[in-house]
């Protein structure tokens, strides 16, 4: 049985370059069977973070209230960076249950993102970020287009910066997208 992810993904692969973050919210929650999920513009240091997702266990007053998923997004970002950050919070819905984060361990991982250890040290919860922000890259781009792009990128017709304007994504993700170890990290994901 393939993961929920990877039926996301599958999905993904049949879209145009211009996806939509619309279409992709859709799907995650038909995948999931959650019936929404509101979002939130609020006051955000973004040198520390941009959004958040506050998930059906997450214990904060507002899913408590309503019974519904948020997703807190950083006011002043830009296009880009507030449809990825969008997506990068859809992606989990698919957390397993020792990846979700509560509101009495969101504090200690906010602090783990500043305090250096190995990869071996961090916690499920962490990983769950960093999963998150590839899952989130690979639904802007089909792979087929990736690797047109990348071809175009190693060829000198396009710089990274215009692959982010083709995408609607932040320039700084666009390195990822094309790295040579994007096929195996997203391979993992989907299995």
């Amino acid at each position: 049985m393939p993961s929920d992810y990877k039926k996301l993904y599958e999905f993904c692969q049949e879209l145009t370059p211009d996806i939509r973050r619309n279409d992709i919210k859709n799907k995650v929650l038909d995948i999931c069977d959650q019936r929404s999920v509101r979002v939130i513009i609020t006051t955000m240091n973004t040198a520390i973070m941009r959004g958040a997702f506050l998930g059906p266990k997450s214990g904060h007053p507002y899913v408590e209230n309503s019974g519904v998923p948020y997703i807190v997004l950083a006011r002043g970002l830009n296009y880009c960076w507030e449809r990825f950050i969008f997506i990068k919070e859809l992606m989990h819905f698919f957390d397993k249950e020792e990846e979700k984060t509560t509101s009495v361990v969101f504090e200690p991982l906010l602090d783990s993102f500043s305090s250096p250890s190995s990869l071996e040290e961090r916690s499920p919860i962490y990983l769950s970020e960093i999963k998150a922000v590839w899952m989130a890259i690979a639904c802007f781009c089909p792979e087929e287009n990736r690797l047109k792009l990348k071809n175009d990128l190693l060829n000198g017709h396009i710089d990274e910066y215009g692959i982010a304007l083709k995408l609607k994504m932040p320039a700084q993700h666009i390195r990822h997208l094309m790295s040579d170890k994007f096929e195996g990290i997203i391979g993992s994901l989907t299995e």
